[in-house]
């Protein structure tokens, strides 16, 4: 493996480790939000061919579940992340999928998950 990447990748540790002593005492969640960015999750900046239609997974409606019956078809994109819709692909020229949920509903949802959640969830430490 090149040099370069073995850096990077440790320049990627090294940023992560640091942000969880960081967040550990500030109380603050910049690890979750830094590993989110590194792995491609809420990123805008993709584009993909026309012939794909890429997945639009908003947390708590079901999109786990959606994305194991989509995972098989090579038809669809961004499977196995939380992306938004590309700032590079309007979705009047390309195609996306997503499920909806009632806003109080998913917010509940998301909260009952924060409480049957270990201490170590990054969310336990707003006071919930």
């Amino acid at each position: 493996m090149k040099i370069r990447v073995l850096l990077a990748r440790l320049k990627k540790r090294i940023t992560l480790e640091s942000l969880k002593l960081y967040d550990l005492a500030m109380g603050s969640d910049l690890y979750l939000m830094k590993r989110y960015e590194f792995n491609g999750y809420h990123n805008p900046n993709y584009r993909f061919d026309k012939s794909k239609i890429s997945f639009v997974h908003v947390p708590k409606t079901a999109g786990t579940s959606l994305s194991l019956v989509l995972q098989d078809n090579s038809k669809f994109i961004n499977i196995q992340r939380h992306s938004p819709v590309s700032k590079y692909c309007s979705p009047e020229d390309y195609s996306y999928i997503t499920i909806i949920r009632n806003p109080i509903d998913r917010v509940w949802s998301q909260y009952q998950m924060i409480l049957r959640s270990d201490e170590n969830y990054p969310y336990k430490n707003y006071g919930l």
